[in-house]
């Protein structure tokens, strides 16, 4: 049943992407072969996951405001929040939270430095929020 689910899904998803599609052997974007399912995008594949790792990755190198501020727009929540018992995706998901959780700690601590303390108020307020029980919270 999961394989004819996978099937039904594939088919929606060719179908939302390609509404003129007549067969799934022609699509441009989903193709299945040999038990694999790989996405062709039109252009380049944009993935907030990723986007969020590499600007969190700049903002840390440099220590500028704006890197932080950047990096934080992209974040939009844990990883698969929708299926937070997905073990393949635990890991990928903790570290993403624990990057956004450092991002708001020291983008706090860069605006406080700077006597900018509404501004580092409010992400201190954002990562209580966010984690409640994180002591530097």
């Amino acid at each position: 049943s999961g394989a004819a689910n996978l099937h039904k899904i594939i088919h929606l998803a060719r179908h939302a992407l390609e509404p003129k599609l007549r067969s799934g052997a022609d699509s441009q974007f989903i193709v299945t072969a040999r038990q694999q399912v790989q996405l062709y995008p039109a252009g380049a594949a944009w993935i907030d996951a990723e986007e969020f790792a590499r600007l969190a990755d700049v903002a840390l190198r440099s220590s500028a405001a704006a890197d932080y501020e950047a990096a934080l727009t992209v974040y939009r929540g844990d990883l698969l929040d929708e299926d937070r018992y997905a073990e393949w995706a635990s890991a990928r998901r903790e570290a993403l939270r624990n990057l956004y959780e450092q991002l708001l700690i020291r983008l706090g601590r860069i605006y406080a430095r700077q006597h900018e303390y509404q501004r580092a108020l409010s992400q201190f307020e954002t990562l209580v929020d966010a984690a409640p029980a994180l002591e530097p919270a």
